[in-house]
């Protein structure tokens, strides 16, 4: 199984999941080709990819044109995604295609999923940068 490695580095927590960018990406995914999205944003989104795991660290300092604080991000995708010339994923209804034994979260397949393990624990220093959705598991038909 292959795996695909990306680092990045942020300026501020909020850059670290650039919804707005995939979000653009999924809106016009049938009129625009995935050739100007950047490669992190779409490993992201690729379709193929069901383990993920991410880490951050702040390291204040990293880039001298960036005010602190800086954070490191790291996450390794498995299977490896993110094909020159492919698409992360097929055109269609969210789900439509789980593998049996699957469910459909936020719209996503996922599977041995509860919700208490879905989101961070964390505590953080102002709670309105975190934005999640409520935590929903349904069958996908």
């Amino acid at each position: 199984m292959a795996s695909h490695l990306q680092i990045a580095l942020y300026s501020t927590i909020i850059m670290i999941t650039p919804a707005p960018v995939v979000a653009a990406t999924i809106l016009s995914y049938a009129l625009v080709s995935c050739v100007l999205l950047h490669p992190i944003h779409k490993q992201m989104i690729w379709a193929t990819s069901d383990q993920l795991g991410c880490a951050m660290r702040r390291c204040d300092g990293l880039r001298s044109d960036w005010g602190n604080p800086q954070y490191l991000s790291v996450c390794q995708y498995k299977p490896d995604g993110n094909l020159r010339g492919q698409k992360p994923y097929e055109y269609g209804r969210s789900c439509s295609k789980c593998p049996e034994g699957y469910f459909c979260l936020r719209n996503q397949c996922a599977k041995d999923i509860e919700c208490k393990k879905a989101y961070p624990l964390m505590k953080l220093d102002d709670p309105s940068v975190r934005n999640v959705p409520e935590c929903k598991v349904y069958r996908s038909t």
